[in-house]
C-alpha cells in the first residue's frame, strides 16, 4: 500500500496499520522515520546504514543492498505466524523506550551538556 505524499500530522497515525517497515537506503544518516518505526511498534527491514545495526534485535533484519535479499526478507514475514510478527513489533517498541524515547534523548544530551562546561 502506498499513500504517497502524506502530511506530517498523519503520519504517526498511519505507522500503528502496518507491520513493516523497510529501508533500502546506503547513504542515509539516522532518520526519523527509522525512531518513528520503532516507536510505532513496527518490524524492520533495513540495510546497514548509520547506526541502525545497533537497533535490530529481535524485531528485524539486517539485509545486504540487493532485490533478492529484500524479496527473501519480506517473504520471511509472510511465513511468520502473528504471534512472532507481534513479538517482533513488540521488541521494536521495547528498543524505542530503552534508546531512543524523548526521556532518553534528553538525559543524554543533558550529560553532554554537562561535560562540555
Amino acid at each position: 500500500m502506498f499513500f504517497g505524499n502524506v502530511q506530517r500530522s498523519e503520519v504517526l497515525k498511519l505507522l500503528p496499520l502496518f507491520d513493516v517497515y523497510i529501508s533500502f537506503s546506503h547513504t542515509e544518516g539516522f532518520s526519523m522515520s527509522f525512531i518513528e518505526a520503532l516507536a510505532s511498534g513496527l518490524s524492520v527491514i533495513t540495510t546497514d546504514w548509520g547506526d541502525v545495526r545497533n537497533y535490530i534485535d529481535n524485531n528485524g533484519y539486517v539485509i545486504n543492498r540487493n532485490e533478492e535479499d529484500l524479496k527473501r526478507h519480506i517473504l520471511k514475514f509472510f511465513e511468520n505466524d502473528r504471534d512472532i510478527l507481534n513479538e517482533m513489533k513488540g521488541e521494536s517498541i521495547k528498543i524505542f523506550q530503552q534508546n531512543l524515547s524523548p526521556l532518553i534523548v534528553s538525559e543524554q544530551y543533558q550529560v553532554i551538556y554537562e561535560k562540555s562546561k
